[in-house]
């Protein structure tokens, strides 16, 4: 009976001193984690909060692969870096000028004329590990002559030139209590003459309207003549009950004047307004991708003034998968409709007809986080498809509209770098855990 007496007690003492080395474990690793960055691509999320607004708002970084006006380049963000390569899968180089472990160059925005980029970067305020401004910058394609265009303590995301490349429209998230609201401003390429054309506190620029707006959701996007800018808010309204949040797609005069609601959901849990809006080339239209649960997802088209509401699709896409930016060709007659859940590309025609489903390379297998997104070359020939998540091998890749003569031009290699196919040119990922 002693024995066995002695024998539970060794086995409880044992049991016990397990359990407090987990416990300890657990709050170890939970101490470890939070001071490292969980990236899932290039929308790299973190506990600390690196990448979120002061109230709430996510950056909203540019994703798709952006085509120099020759069709000579693409730009793609990958890891929260911006890489350059030549469009036929050589001479490919990394960007992004990052120093530190919380460092981000990301979000490029390449100028009409593609001699300069505009592109977020978090390189500056380098004070306290966890504390970054969001700052714009411009540069040359291969990183030289930069130009720091904002300098504050909040979020400038989400740049993007006007058509002519004389602005740019961005996003501004701040602080209620801030100087500075937040909103969507322009300012000319050096910085300079910065107007505030909406303010997402007021639902506009005048103090007297009402507070009914949370927060930038996609956008802004230029019209074709430069006039307009359109978006996506996420919109409250104190008066409304049950779920008081909706995705509302707007436009608004490049002054601050004009504001118009296009579109508006019921509410985010049972449809949204899914990627960013797209003009059409010739500014007489704009098309976006709206989800709801009974229906899936459709395309619509809308006229610029807000009447003429048609859709494209019946239904485009059964599942709710989340899609990317929506694209016209350069000749406005095929929408490009990317799919971030299933990896594949939609081409579609202006009139809803003929689906064409492109697939990219290694859609078929499992993947976990990042995203997928899609562009169409200046010349309409050509559709260049990222996969932005860290798992996938087939990084970067174009494809003829109807879906042949599939070129992978940039792959990752087993130890993680990514390597320019036509010539095995490879660049380190800059990774921030590897910073």
């Amino acid at each position: 009976m002693k024995l066995l007496e002695i024998s539970v007690f060794a086995l409880s003492t044992l049991f016990f001193s397990l359990s407090f080395l987990l416990m300890v474990s657990l709050v170890i690793f939970g101490l470890v984690l939070s001071q490292t960055d969980c990236i899932l691509g290039p929308r790299s999320y973190d506990p600390t909060g690196e990448l979120w607004g002061a109230v709430g708002h996510v950056v909203n970084p540019q994703f798709a692969p952006q085509w120099t006006l020759d069709g000579g380049h693409i730009l793609m963000s990958f890891e929260a870096s911006t890489y350059v390569v030549r469009s036929d899968g050589t001479n490919l180089q990394r960007f992004s000028r990052a120093y530190g472990p919380y460092d981000y160059d990301y979000s490029p925005d390449i100028s009409p004329d593609g001699s300069s980029i505009v592109y977020t970067t978090t390189r500056h305020k380098r004070e306290r590990r966890y504390s970054r401004n969001f700052e714009l910058e411009t540069s040359a394609l291969d990183g030289s002559h930069s130009l720091r265009l904002t300098e504050n303590s909040l979020i400038d995301t989400s740049p993007a030139w006007s058509p002519d490349g004389t602005r740019i429209a961005f996003v501004r998230d701040g602080y209620p209590d801030s100087d500075l609201s937040s909103g969507i401003y322009t300012m000319a390429s050096d910085g300079s003459d910065v107007i505030a054309v909406m303010d997402f506190r007021r639902g506009g620029v005048s103090p007297e309207d009402p507070l009914i707006y949370q927060r930038n959701d996609a956008g802004p996007v230029w019209s074709p003549d430069g006039r307009k800018l359109a978006f996506v808010l996420t919109e409250t309204e104190s008066l409304r009950e049950g779920n008081r949040y909706r995705h509302v797609l707007y436009t608004i005069n490049a002054d601050g004047s004009g504001l118009t609601r296009m579109f508006a959901g019921m509410n985010r849990q049972t449809d949204a307004i899914m990627g960013s809006p797209a003009w059409s080339p010739d500014g007489k239209g704009l098309a976006f991708a709206h989800w709801s649960r009974d229906d899936g997802t459709k395309l619509y088209t809308i006229d610029p003034d807000g009447s003429g509401l048609r859709t494209m699709t019946d239904e485009a896409v059964s599942s709710p998968k989340s899609n990317a930016d929506l694209s016209w060709s350069p000749d406005g007659s095929s929408l490009l409709f990317p799919l971030e859940g299933t990896k594949a590309v939609h081409v579609i025609k202006a009139d809803g007809s003929d689906i064409r489903t492109i697939r990219a390379p290694g859609s078929d297998i499992p993947r976990f986080g990042g995203g997928f997104d899609a562009s169409w070359s200046p010349d309409g020939s050509r559709i260049a498809m990222a996969h932005l998540d860290w798992n996938a091998t087939d990084i970067l890749s174009t494809v003829a509209p109807d879906g042949s003569d599939l070129r992978v031009l940039v792959k990752s290699d087993e130890d993680g770098n990514l390597v320019s196919v036509n010539d095995g040119a490879t660049v380190q990922i800059m990774a921030p855990w590897d910073r």
